[in-house]
């Protein structure tokens, strides 16, 4: 991950304007939203006890359950009109044992031209062609931003 990008994903953490849910690869959700008094019982609607919720005095956000996520994006999106969601992501490189082995200058892979005539290079490629390879590059977090169409609502009518 860039600098860029940390410091977009620190940013959208520190603000308080719009919601967001980082979604761990294991373990619970942690939601920040914009102060309102009840936002501990507008997370916990639906659900069978409040007790599923807690407040992390330090980080300033919610932590529940990962078996809420979808749900939670959906009833966050019509309440605030738009939530982040930040999770991990893994960016896939994609060259190949052409590129590997040219003898020339004419590169047009994704490795924009680091591993041109290298020969095999190091790390865990599958090769799927001549002309085609991918390894991942480990997972980083990403950023999306959710946001209502208008318009659009679910089978009660409520805007989705």
């Amino acid at each position: 991950m860039t600098g860029d990008e940390q410091n977009r994903i620190a940013r959208i953490l520190a603000q308080r304007t719009t919601p967001s849910v980082v979604r761990p690869p294991k373990g619970k959700l942690e939601v920040r939203l914009p102060y309102a008094e009840g936002n501990k019982g507008w997370l916990t609607t639906g659900h069978r006890t409040r007790g599923d919720v807690k407040w992390h005095v330090q980080g300033k956000y919610w932590i529940t359950p990962a078996s809420w996520f979808f749900e939670l994006a959906r009833r966050l999106v019509q309440r605030h009109g738009a939530a982040y969601i930040l999770q991990k992501h893994n960016e896939m490189e994609k060259c190949a044992p052409a590129c590997w082995n040219a003898k020339g200058l004419d590169c047009n892979c994704s490795c924009m031209g680091e591993r041109h005539g290298s020969g095999d290079p190091e790390g865990r490629w599958y090769v799927v062609s001549e002309t085609f390879a991918f390894t991942w590059q480990g997972a980083s977090y990403r950023a999306t931003l959710l946001t209502a169409k208008p318009g659009l609502t679910d089978a009660n009518g409520t805007p989705s």
